[in-house]
This record gives C-alpha cells, structure tokens and sequence, in this order.
C-alpha cells in the first residue's frame, strides 16, 4: 500500500464505487473525478494543466 511505502495515495470515484465507499479506503487524496483529483493535487486548475502534457508530446 502507499503508506507502508511511505508515499501518499490518491484515488477516483467510479461508476461501481461510489466516493462514500471508496473513502473507506483511507485514501490520501478522494475525488469523484480525475480533473478534481489534478486540482486537489495542485496540477490542474485555472488556465489547464500546470504540469501534465497532453499525449502525445512526450514523444
């Protein structure tokens, strides 16, 4: 798991589990999609994202 590993865990709601359920979890981080999960994160909010590229830039 991410906390034995020392690390933080982020998770996202899908449509067989519901954000209530997934908390249960103990997850780090909880959102119901991936774009709130990027800005809770810091990477994603005003202007787009601030340290994603798009595919297909990576080479």
């Amino acid at each position: 798991t991410a906390r034995r590993a020392g690390t933080l865990a982020g998770a996202v709601a899908s449509g067989r589990i519901g954000l209530e359920e997934l908390s249960l979890a103990a997850p780090d981080f909880a959102a119901e999609d991936c774009p709130e999960l990027l800005r809770q994160l810091g990477l994603f909010g005003a202007g787009g994202p601030a340290a994603i590229a798009n595919p297909g830039e990576n080479g």
